[in-house]
């Protein structure tokens, strides 16, 4: 059987997978306002994330591997999108309409709910036309979320810049789908074909670039003490293991 040509480096991907994962479980995120609540939350589910996707990883399970690492990506892009245009407590409030239909179930949670609904103002999110009933605020058909879908929200976050990288895990999203919806190169890739992009390489690498670029995110807003040396060395490392099979050409400036 003729080796991965890939295979040398995955030892070396899990481990500074793993070494990326011990810095973020010493980071404190000091919980003192809506921009640093949300990086807390989604902090903690991205390093769930990134255990999931490494034990699956592990075992050899590429093919699910991708697909979850998809919602990784989805979570970076949208809170880094939430933070820079300050939307923080718009996503906040926006949740209590998309609770709205299990009050079918729990009617008796209907009078709290309203009254959240009006307090914060809520009914800005009706959509255009829609007069804020009670009838109508109850009802979560007539609301629209104050962010867009995630082409639009990458493109609204790299207008005008030539590289970034969310222009990068945008490549790698799309490429990740593939997974999910079954395109011919991700099946293929099952049955021995020798097509590109080689799984495991797509999942270690792009999963390991992923979560430097969330810790930087965490660095940025909350400034944490030697954060970004640490995340330079790991990302150098990566970067240069990269090279090898360039399935995305990553690039991240740590300032």
């Amino acid at each position: 059987m003729t080796m991965n040509p890939v295979d040398p480096y995955i030892k070396q991907y899990d481990t500074l997978i793993s070494q990326a994962l011990n810095i973020a479980n010493t980071i404190r995120i000091n919980r003192t306002n809506d921009v640093r609540r949300l990086l807390h939350v989604f902090a903690t589910r991205q390093i769930s994330l990134l255990k999931s996707i490494q034990k699956l990883a592990n075992d050899q399970l590429y093919y699910e591997g991708c697909i979850l690492l998809t919602t990784f990506i989805e979570n970076y892009i949208l809170q880094k999108w939430l933070i820079v245009n300050n939307k923080i407590l718009d996503y906040l409030e926006f949740a209590a309409t998309e609770s709205l239909p299990r009050l079918a179930i729990h009617p008796e949670e209907t009078r709290e709910v309203l009254q959240f609904i009006k307090e914060h103002n809520v009914q800005r999110f009706l959509k255009k036309g829609r007069k804020p009933t009670e009838q109508i605020l109850l009802d979560s058909k007539n609301y629209c979320a104050p962010w867009q879908n995630l082409t639009k929200i990458t493109d609204d976050l790299t207008r005008g810049v030539e590289r970034s990288e969310v222009k990068d895990l945008k490549k790698a999203y799309n490429l990740l789908c593939g997974y999910k919806h079954s395109s011919a190169y991700a099946v293929l890739a099952r049955m021995g074909y020798p097509v590109v992009p080689q799984d495991a390489f797509l999942l270690y690498s792009q999963a390991l670039y992923a979560f430097i670029c969330n810790l930087v995110l965490i660095d940025q807003c909350c400034n944490i003490n030697g954060l970004k040396d640490k995340l330079k060395d790991i990302y150098l490392k990566s970067h240069q293991l990269s090279t090898h099979n360039p399935i995305i050409d990553n690039e991240l400036e740590i300032k």
